[in-house]
C-alpha cells in the first residue's frame, strides 16, 4: 500500500508549486521585467495559505492512530507516503520554485500568447458566476439540501468489512459419511481431479495437490497468474460446481485463499445440547437457501466419535461415601494417569556442566546454559493402570474404587455403561458452547447478507437459553465502521480548527468546509451509482476527502479577503475567482489524475484501493465545479449579513 501512497501523493506533490508558480506568472502579465523582489512578494503572498491547505491534509490522519492495528497496519503505508510527499512539496514550492522562476522568468516580457480556449472558459464562468451570485441565498439553501440528502442516500449504501484481493489459489473440501472407505474417498477425489486436469490443459491451472483421509479430503488449487489466464477463481468455481454437485453422496464445497477478508458469512449457534444446536442449524442452513446468492451452506463441525457414558447410581455413591468429583478424580487417576512429583537429576547435571566448562573456559558462555538447560529439565512420574488393565469397555467396568472406609467396589456395581456418539471437538466462544453455520457470499456484500438472515431467522423458534449471533467479519465490520465514522467526525473538527487559527474567524471556517459538504455528496451519488458497499476503503477515502477538498476554498477565501480591502464585496468575489479558477482547476486536475490510474488497472490486490479511488475521484470532480460557484455565493450571503 506504501506504492499506492506514492501514487496518491504524486497528483498532491504538485498543488503548492501550481499555486506558487501560477501567482508568479500573474504578476509577470503585468511586469514587463520581474525583479527578486516581486517574486519573493509573489511566493509570500500565498505561503500562508499552502501552508494551511498541507497541513488540512496531514492533519485528517491523526485520528488514524485510535483505529484498531489490523486497519493500520493495511493502510499506514498510504498516510505515511502521503504525509512525507506533502512535506517536501512545501519545501520545494517554497524555496527551489521562486529559486527557478528568478533564473527563467526575470527575462524581459515575451509577446503575449493568447489561450483562446482559457479564455473562453474564464468569459463563461465570470458570466454564469455573476448570474449565480444574484440568487445566492437560493444556493444557501440548495447546500442544505446537498448536505441532508446524501445522508439518507449514504444509509441505502450496503456495508462491506474490507475490500477482498483476489488469490490465485483456493480449496476443494470433500466430505462423505463418517465411516466411508479411504477407496471410496480416493475414487470420488479421482473424479474431481479429472474435472481440474481438464483446465489446467486449457492453461488456466498452473498445480493442484490432494490429502485422502478415510471420509474427508482436500484438493488444494493454484491457478495461473492473472495476466496469463480468462477465468478468475470465483468462475472457476462456479464451474466446477455445477459438475461436482452431482457427485452424491459426497459433499463439496469451496473455499478461495483468505489474505485480507473472508467471503463468508458465519452464523454463531449458541447453547448446551449439541443435538439441539444441530437441529438449529439444519433450520438456519435452510434459511440461507432463501437468500439469492449463497453458496456452499454448510455446518461448521465435525462429526462425532463414539464413547462410552458412565452414569453414576448416586445412592449406591452414598452407601460408599463417595460422590460424583471423587468418582470422576480417581478414574482420571487410573486411566489418564496423575503427576505425582517430578524428577530433576541435579548430581549428573553438575558434574556434566563442571567437565564442559573445563574445556571451553568462557569461550561459549551460552553453550554452558543451553547445556545446563538440557541436563536439568524436569521429568513428570506418571502413575497409572497398566494397558492391559485399561484396554476395553470390560476392563473399565472392573476399575476398582475405594471408599473413605477402606471398602471396595467395581465401577460396574455403582454406575451404568452406555455407548453413545460425542462431540469430537467442543467449540466455545465467551465461555459459551456454539457451532457455526456458514456460506460463500461470493460478490454479496456482507451488510446485505447479514440483513437478510437477521429477517429469516426471526422465523426459527429458539428453546431457552439458546441463541444466535453474526459471527466471522461481520464483528469486524461493525467495529471499523464505528472506529471510522468517529475518525471522520474527528478529522472534521480537527480541519475547522487549523482553518479557526489561520484565518482567525469563527465563521468563515464553515464556509470553507462547505466544500466537504459538496464532495460528500459527490462521493455518495458516484458510489450509489456504481453500487459501491461502503467498507474501510470508502470510509478512508471520505476521511482523505476532508483534507484535499479544502486546499481550492482556502486558497479561494484567502484571495478574496485580500482584495476586499480594495473593492466591493461582489467585485472582490469575481476578481479572486477568476484569479484562482486556473490553479483550482489544475491542482484538482492533476489530483484527480494521479488517482485515475488505482481505478483503471485492475491487479489482485486492486479491491483494497479501488473503492478509495473511486470515493475520492468522484467527491473531489463534483466538489471542485460546485466549489466555484457555491462558495462564492456562501461568501456573499454571510458577509452581507455581517455588514447588516
Amino acid at each position: 500500500m506504501t506504492l499506492v501512497g506514492l501514487c496518491l501523493g504524486a497528483g498532491m506533490l504538485l498543488d503548492s508549486s501550481i499555486v506558487v508558480c501560477e501567482n508568479i506568472l500573474k504578476k509577470k502579465e503585468k511586469c514587463s521585467l520581474l525583479s527578486r523582489e516581486e517574486i519573493i512578494k509573489s511566493s509570500e503572498e500565498v505561503n500562508n495559505p499552502i501552508l494551511a491547505s498541507v497541513l488540512t491534509t496531514i492533519i485528517v490522519f491523526l485520528p488514524f492512530i485510535f483505529i484498531n492495528k489490523e486497519t493500520q497496519k493495511i493502510y499506514s503505508g498510504i498516510a505515511w507516503s502521503i504525509i512525507f510527499s506533502l512535506i517536501g512539496s512545501v519545501f520545494i514550492a517554497l524555496s527551489l520554485v521562486p529559486s527557478l522562476s528568478f533564473l527563467f522568468l526575470r527575462k524581459e516580457k515575451e509577446k503575449p500568447k493568447n489561450n483562446h480556449f482559457f479564455k473562453k472558459v474564464e468569459k463563461f464562468y465570470k458570466n454564469s458566476l455573476n448570474f449565480i451570485l444574484g440568487f445566492h441565498l437560493l444556493i444557501f439553501y440548495l447546500l442544505i439540501f446537498f448536505i441532508i440528502f446524501p445522508i439518507f442516500l449514504f444509509q441505502k449504501l450496503d456495508k462491506e468489512f474490507i475490500g477482498i484481493p483476489e488469490e490465485n489459489k483456493f480449496t476443494i473440501f470433500i466430505e462423505l459419511p463418517t465411516g466411508t472407505k479411504l477407496d471410496i474417498t480416493d475414487k470420488i477425489v479421482k473424479k474431481v481431479e479429472k474435472l481440474i486436469e481438464k483446465y489446467r490443459t486449457e492453461g488456466e491451472v498452473k498445480q493442484y495437490s490432494s490429502r485422502i483421509e478415510p471420509y474427508s479430503a482436500k484438493i488444494y488449487v493454484e491457478m495461473m497468474p492473472r495476466e496469463k489466464r480468462k477465468l478468475s477463481p470465483s468462475q472457476l468455481i462456479s464451474l466446477l460446481r455445477k459438475e461436482t454437485e452431482k457427485l452424491s453422496p459426497a459433499f463439496i464445497y469451496y473455499q478461495e485463499a483468505q489474505s485480507a477478508a473472508s467471503k463468508e458469512i458465519i452464523i454463531d449457534l449458541y447453547g448446551y445440547d449439541y443435538n439441539t444446536l444441530k437441529e438449529l442449524a439444519r433450520k438456519v442452513g435452510e434459511e440461507m437457501k432463501k437468500i439469492p446468492g449463497l453458496t456452499d451452506i454448510k455446518l461448521r463441525a465435525k462429526e462425532g466419535g463414539p464413547e462410552i457414558k458412565i452414569i453414576l447410581d448416586k445412592e449406591r455413591l452414598s452407601l460408599l461415601g463417595l460422590d460424583t468429583q471423587s468418582v470422576a478424580t480417581k478414574l482420571h487417576g487410573k486411566l489418564r494417569g496423575l503427576i505425582p512429583t517430578r524428577f530433576r537429576p541435579i548430581q549428573e547435571a553438575y558434574l556434566t556442566t563442571k567437565r564442559e566448562k573445563k574445556k571451553k573456559e568462557e569461550k561459549e558462555p551460552s553453550s554452558l546454559k543451553a547445556l545446563y538447560s538440557r541436563y536439568t529439565k524436569e521429568i513428570e512420574m506418571i502413575t497409572r493402570l497398566e494397558e492391559k488393565f485399561r484396554e476395553g469397555r470390560e476392563d473399565i467396568e472392573k476399575v476398582i474404587l475405594f471408599s473413605p472406609r477402606g471398602e471396595r467396589a467395581y465401577l460396574s456395581q455403582i454406575a451404568e455403561f452406555k455407548i453413545d456418539v460425542g462431540p469430537s471437538q467442543i467449540w466455545r466462544k465467551n465461555k459459551r458452547r456454539m457451532i457455526q453455520v456458514s456460506a460463500n457470499r461470493r460478490k454479496i456484500a456482507l451488510g446485505r447478507v447479514a440483513k437478510e438472515m437477521e429477517k429469516n431467522i426471526k422465523n426459527i423458534k429458539f428453546p431457552e437459553n439458546y441463541s444466535w449471533g453474526l459471527g466471522g467479519d461481520y464483528e469486524k465490520m461493525v467495529r471499523n465502521q464505528k472506529e471510522l465514522r468517529w475518525a471522520l467526525l474527528f478529522a472534521l473538527i480537527l480541519v475547522y480548527l487549523v482553518l479557526a487559527s489561520f484565518f482567525e474567524n469563527l465563521r468563515q471556517p464553515f464556509i470553507i468546509l462547505s466544500s466537504v459538504a459538496l464532495a460528500f455528496a459527490g462521493s455518495i451519488v458516484i458510489l450509489y451509482l456504481k453500487k459501491q458497499a461502503v467498507g474501510i476503503g470508502v470510509l478512508i477515502g471520505l476521511t482523505l476527502l476532508i483534507g484535499i477538498v479544502v486546499n481550492n476554498a482556502i486558497i479561494l477565501v484567502d484571495a478574496i479577503n485580500k482584495l476586499r480591502k480594495k473593492f466591493s464585496l461582489k467585485e472582490s468575489i469575481t476578481r479572486a475567482s477568476l484569479l484562482r479558477l486556473r490553479p483550482i482547476l489544475m491542482t484538482t486536475s492533476t489530483t484527480v489524475l494521479s488517482f485515475l490510474p488505482l481505478l483503471i488497472f485492475k491487479t489482485e490486490a486492486s479491491a483494497l484501493w479501488h473503492p478509495l479511488a473511486l470515493t475520492i475521484i468522484g467527491g473531489l470532480s463534483i466538489s471542485c465545479l460546485l466549489t466555484l460557484y457555491v462558495l462564492p455565493s456562501l461568501y456573499m450571503t454571510y458577509s452581507s449579513r455581517s455588514l447588516k
